[in-house]
């Protein structure tokens, strides 16, 4: 049983209304709100296209057990591991002491690995949620902390899809412009 779900979304967007308007030469007001769902829009396209979290976000992933001796989370950049929640061979809810693991958020996608000479903790598998693992991705808490190519190719897509309808294709440049920053990662 695997799962991932984010529990906590960004608090502020990647780009503004003002910055799409200037780029797209948008005068009309009259549009910001549409711009902005359309923000929201093409800000999760090049997340789910990346696999990446832009602005702080926090996320739950569900494991059926410890895999080995290293875990790698889905979505990057990971900032930082929150807590391992297990459930014990007792069916009740434990935290696993972080001086047994390591975290690396320098890695893509980010890893957490078991410490030499420790092991996991021993696990209910029947339980419906084994292992939850809560962890912090994201490049900050600012749109301006995100790459400049991520938000230009946003800002380009809000554009493209203002002038061509949402149900249009991403363009291959705007994910050409993508490529560089695709984390591939399996569930």
């Amino acid at each position: 049983m695997i799962a991932l779900k984010r529990t906590s979304g960004p608090a502020t967007p990647v780009v503004t209304t003002d910055e799409v308007k200037q780029y797209g030469r948008i005068s009309n007001s009259a549009q910001d709100s549409m711009l902005s769902d359309l923000i929201t829009s093409a800000t999760a396209e090049v997340e789910e296209l990346t696999n990446r979290a832009l602005i702080t976000q926090t996320w739950s992933y569900i494991i059926g057990g410890f895999p080995g001796v290293a875990i790698r989370l889905p979505k990057s950049p990971l900032q930082e591991v929150d807590s391992i929640r297990y459930t014990d061979h007792n069916g009740d809810l434990q935290t696993v002491d972080p001086e047994i693991y390591q975290v690396s958020t320098a890695r893509e996608p980010g890893e957490i690995r078991l410490k030499p000479g420790c092991q996991w903790p021993t696990v209910d598998h029947t339980s419906a949620e084994p292992v939850t693992i809560t962890y912090l991705v994201g490049y900050g808490e600012s749109g301006l902390e995100v790459p400049q190519k991520i938000r230009q190719a946003i800002i380009a897509l809000v554009v493209y899809w203002y002038d061509n309808g949402l149900e249009a294709a991403v363009p291959v440049g705007i994910r050409r412009a993508l490529d560089n920053y695709q984390v591939f990662y399996e569930i």
